[in-house]
């Protein structure tokens, strides 16, 4: 613009007048083509018309009306511009926090969504997965044994007299003690990748992958020390002084062609035959079938 000013202001043909057309189309693209910030604008259009004041004032083949014409288009043409230009910028402005609010709304709702994810699969009492997580999983678990051909265990634990543990040490201790149990079974869980959850009322079950029966008897073994080992108060129990569990087995070949529930059956059957014997000890199932009560 200061350049076709500065041609303006050096010809002196009444033609020359026609100039301000081209500083019109450079405002209009300064403004509009290069989406210059508003405040460079206004600086630049102050300069622009300072300078173009300036070259009217001095050009003495021109008469007054002429240069006051053109200096009043120009004038116009620039607060118009300014005027789109902020216009134009407050909307983009505007979209940008719309987008903005938009992206933090988004994000609530995966937030939202993951927590009613989480709690539709996690138990609110001990943090472990619920029951309808685990069926998701135990079918999960035996498609993958049969496309990997790996053996896959379950172990079902159940809190010995646990009903009789409520009744004399109350609600809010029994509640304790399977938060306590649990994160005994959570910590195994963990080490092996494995799925711990709880069943219901005082029973857990754990669901792994690749383990052997020797492997599985070894953890279980080592989930009921640790257990006792917490030595929790149990006066009514009838095997112990202290809180104990009862753990049953039940190990899927990849050559058993059977149901997902069969695991579970087996591993149930197992858990009450611990009971049957005693209670706080460990025992495996090794039939293709559950035992027969």
């Amino acid at each position: 613009m200061l350049g076709l000013t500065w041609f303006f202001s050096i010809s002196h043909m009444p033609t020359a007048q026609h100039y301000y057309g081209g500083v019109m189309l450079c405002l209009v693209f300064m403004m509009f083509g290069l989406r210059i910030p508003f405040r460079l604008a206004c600086l630049s259009c102050v300069v622009s018309l300072a300078y173009l004041g300036w070259v009217l004032c001095s050009l003495h083949f021109l008469d007054e009306a002429a240069r006051s014409l053109i200096f009043i288009l120009l004038v116009s043409c620039v607060l118009l511009g300014l005027l789109g230009l902020f216009q134009l910028q407050k909307e983009e402005r505007r979209s940008y926090l719309l987008a903005l609010e938009l992206q933090r709304d988004h994000r609530q709702l995966q937030q939202g969504f993951k927590y009613l994810q989480q709690i539709s699969t996690v138990d609110g009492l001990t943090g472990l997965f619920n029951r309808r997580y685990f069926d998701q999983q135990l079918h999960a678990f035996w498609e993958r044994r049969l496309q990997q051909q790996e053996d896959i265990a379950l172990l079902f634990v159940d809190v010995d007299y646990f009903k009789f543990y409520n009744d004399s040490q109350g609600h809010q201790m029994g509640d304790e003690t399977l938060i306590k149990v649990a994160q005994v079974i959570s910590r195994h869980a963990s080490a092996r990748q494995g799925c711990a959850a709880r069943y219901g009322g005082e029973e857990f079950v754990l669901l792994l992958r690749g383990c052997n029966l020797s492997q599985t008897m070894a953890l279980a073994e080592q989930i009921r020390s640790e257990v006792e080992a917490l030595a929790l108060p149990h006066p009514s129990s009838g095997c112990s002084t202290v809180v104990t569990i009862s753990i049953g087995i039940a190990l899927a070949h990849a050559s058993i062609n059977q149901q997902p529930d069969w695991l579970v059956s087996t591993a149930d059957a197992a858990v009450y035959q611990a009971k049957r014997q005693g209670r706080n000890q460990v025992v495996a199932m090794h039939s293709c079938q559950p035992l027969a009560g």
